[in-house]
C-alpha cells in the first residue's frame, strides 16, 4: 500500500509539473502576440506626409515661394523636437538605451529655429535639400524592398524598379544638369510628389504584409502548442494506464500473499 500511496503522490507532482510548463508555454504565446511600437517609422511617415504635403503646395500654388516653405518646414521641424521631447518625459523611454529621444527633439528645435534665421540662405538650396531629402527616403524604400523580400512578397522586385528610377531622379534634382529653370523647378516638385506617395504607400503595404505575417506565426505557434499538449496528454493517460495495471497488479499479488499466509495460519492451527 506504501508503494501505491508513492505511485499517487508521484502522479499529482508529474500533474503539477505539466500545469506550470503549461502556464510558461501560454506566458510565451501571449508574449510573441505583444507588438511593440516602432516611433521610427511614425517619424518617417510624417516626413514622407510632409514632403507630400509641400510638394501639393508647390505645384497647385505657384504664388507661394521657396522662402515661405522654409518657413512652414522649420516650423514643423520645431513642432515635431517639442513632440519628442515632451514624449520623452511623459514615457519610461529611460528603460531603453537606445532611444534618444530627448536629445533628437532639443536638436530638432534647434535647427528649426536657426532654419528660420536663416531662411533666405536656406531658401538658396532649396531644391539641393529637397534632392537629398528624397535621396534618404529612396534609401529606406530599399530597406522596405529588401523587408518585402525576406517576407516572400511577389511584388518586391517591382518596387525595387520604381525605387532604383525614383534614387536617378532624386540625384538628378541635386546635381541639377538641366538649362531651364522652370523644368527644373516642376521637375523637382512632381518627383517629389511621386515619392511622398510611393513611401506611404510602400510603408502601409508592408505594414499590411507584416501584420498577416505575425497572425500567420502566432497560428503556427498556437498549433505546434496544442499539438505539443496532445502529445504530452496522450503519453500521459498512456502512463496512467500502465500504471494503474500495475497498481492492480500489486493488489493481486498482495491478495494472494495474503490468501497463502491465511492458508498457512490455519494448517498451522489445524496440525495443532
Amino acid at each position: 500500500m506504501k508503494k501505491i500511496d508513492q505511485n499517487r503522490q508521484k502522479d499529482q507532482n508529474n500533474q503539477e509539473d505539466q500545469n506550470n510548463q503549461k502556464d510558461q508555454n501560454n506566458q510565451k504565446v501571449q508574449n510573441k502576440q505583444k507588438v511593440p511600437g516602432f516611433p521610427g517609422t511614425a517619424v518617417v511617415c510624417i516626413m514622407e506626409l510632409l514632403m507630400t504635403v509641400v510638394a501639393a503646395v508647390l505645384i497647385f500654388f505657384s504664388k507661394i515661394s521657396a522662402i515661405d516653405i522654409c518657413y512652414i518646414l522649420c516650423t514643423a521641424v520645431i513642432v515635431l523636437g517639442i513632440y519628442m521631447i515632451v514624449r520623452y518625459f511623459m514615457t519610461d523611454t529611460f528603460r531603453n538605451l537606445n532611444e534618444y529621444g530627448f536629445s533628437e527633439g532639443t536638436l530638432l528645435v534647434v535647427l528649426g529655429i536657426c532654419g528660420m534665421i536663416r531662411a533666405e540662405s536656406l531658401a538658396a538650396v532649396f531644391f539641393t535639400c529637397i534632392g537629398v531629402i528624397m535621396l534618404l527616403s529612396c534609401v529606406i524604400k530599399l530597406q522596405y524592398v529588401l523587408d518585402l523580400k525576406r517576407i516572400g512578397d511577389k511584388v518586391w522586385f517591382i518596387l525595387l524598379i520604381i525605387t532604383l528610377v525614383l534614387i536617378c531622379c532624386s540625384i538628378a534634382v541635386i546635381l541639377n544638369p538641366f538649362s531651364d529653370k522652370n523644368f527644373y523647378n516642376q521637375f523637382s516638385y512632381k518627383v517629389l510628389l511621386a515619392d511622398g506617395v510611393i513611401s506611404l504607400l510602400v510603408i502601409l503595404y508592408l505594414m499590411l504584409r507584416i501584420k498577416i505575417l505575425k497572425k500567420k506565426e502566432q497560428k503556427e505557434l498556437i498549433k505546434q502548442e496544442q499539438e505539443k499538449e496532445a502529445r504530452e496528454k496522450e503519453a500521459q493517460e498512456k502512463e496512467a494506464l500502465e500504471k494503474v495495471a500495475q497498481e492492480k497488479e500489486a493488489l493481486e499479488k498482495e491478495t494472494q500473499e495474503r490468501e497463502v499466509q491465511e492458508k498457512e495460519e490455519q494448517s498451522i492451527q489445524k496440525g495443532y
